[in-house]
C-alpha cells in the first residue's frame, strides 16, 4: 500500500546527524587544530591491500545505491525494487475517501458515500479504508481523487499475482484459465455500464439489460468450467466456481433491483469492488 500523504509530519520533529555510534545518535567531537605531520614513507603491507579493498567495495556500494535511487524516479531504492515487484502483478486503483480506525465510523462514512455514488467498500488493512471507485489506471485513479473535496483521501493499491495452477492436471488448465476470465469480463463489463451512466449516455432500463447480459455471459463460464471439472472434487476447483457463483450473484442482485440515481451508480461500483476483491482472495488461495 502506498504512503498516505496528507499525514501532518509538522507534528514530527526530526534531526539529521552525521556520526552514529553504538546505535545512539551523537556528534562529532571538536578536536584541537594541530599541525599537520608529513606522513612518513613506507611500504604498503598485505593488511594495506585488505584494507584498500574494502574501501573500494563500500564505495562501490555506494555508487550502486545512488544509481538504483536515480532509476526509480523518486531518490528511493525501495521504490525501486517495489516497482519490479508489483510487474508480475495485476494492478487495481481505489478511490478512498478516508482512512478510519473504528469500523463503526467507516460504516457510518460508508452509508453516507453510498447516497452520492461512490461505492461505500470497506478495505481493512490494519485500518479501514472507505473505497469509492476502483480503477485499472494510476492516472485515471489520481485525476479523481484531486477533484475530491477535503485531504483525507488516498489511493489504495490492489495488487493481483496470477494465480499458480501446479496443482491442475494438464488437460484442465486451459479450463481453468478460461474461467478465471470472468472477473477481467465483469470489472471491463461493469466499469464500462458505471462510466456510462454517470455521463447519462445510457439509462437505467439500459443498465439493467446490460447487467443481465454480463450475467448471462459469466454464468456460461461457469456451466463451461462445471462440464469439465464435474468429476473432479479437489478443494480448488470449488473454489472457482463458489467465487464465479459469488460474482454472478452481487451483479445480479443489481440487475434486479429498483435502484436509481445515485444510489445505482453507488450499487455498480459496489458490485465492483465485491468482484475485484474476491477474485484477489481467491488468486491467494489458488
Amino acid at each position: 500500500m502506498e504512503k498516505i500523504d496528507n499525514v501532518n509530519y509538522d507534528d514530527y520533529k526530526y534531526k539529521s546527524y552525521i556520526w552514529k555510534e553504538d546505535g545512539r545518535h551523537k556528534k562529532p567531537e571538536k578536536r584541537k587544530k594541530t599541525k599537520p605531520q608529513k606522513p612518513e614513507k613506507r611500504r604498503v603491507v598485505k593488511a594495506d591491500k585488505q584494507a584498500i579493498f574494502v574501501v573500494c567495495t563500500i564505495l562501490l556500494c555506494f555508487s550502486l545505491t545512488f544509481a538504483l535511487a536515480t532509476l526509480s524516479g523518486k531518490g528511493s531504492v525501495m521504490n525501486f525494487f517495489q516497482k519490479n515487484k508489483n510487474t508480475d502483478c495485476e494492478m487495481y486503483y481505489v478511490v478512498c475517501s478516508d482512512v478510519f480506525s473504528d469500523e463503526s465510523l467507516a460504516r457510518i462514512s460508508a452509508d453516507e458515500a453510498r447516497t452520492s455514488g461512490g461505492a461505500g467498500y470497506i478495505i481493512y488493512d490494519e485500518k479501514y479504508y472507505l473505497a469509492l471507485a476502483c480503477y485499472k489506471s494510476r492516472d485515471d485513479a489520481e485525476k479523481v481523487r484531486k477533484r475530491m473535496a477535503g485531504s483525507s483521501s488516498c489511493i489504495y493499491e490492489i495488487c493481483i499475482k496470477s494465480p499458480a495452477l501446479s496443482w491442475c492436471d494438464n488437460g484442465k488448465k486451459d479450463a481453468v484459465k478460461n474461467a478465471l476470465k470472468y472477473s477481467d469480463t465483469a470489472f471491463s463489463r461493469l466499469y464500462e455500464i458505471t462510466t456510462s451512466f454517470d455521463k447519462g449516455s445510457i439509462g437505467e432500463t439500459e443498465v439493467k439489460n446490460r447487467l443481465k447480459g454480463l450475467l448471462n455471459e459469466i454464468n456460461k463460464l461457469n456451466a463451461d468450467f462445471d462440464k469439465i471439472t464435474k468429476s473432479e472434487n479437489m478443494p480448488e476447483y470449488i473454489k472457482i466456481k463458489a467465487e464465479i457463483k459469488a460474482a454472478a450473484a452481487v451483479i445480479g442482485n443489481v440487475a434486479k433491483s429498483d435502484f436509481s440515481g445515485a444510489t445505482l451508480s453507488a450499487a455498480l461500483r459496489f458490485a465492483t469492488m465485491s468482484v475485484v476483491c474476491g477474485y484477489k482472495n481467491l488468486a491467494t488461495e489458488l
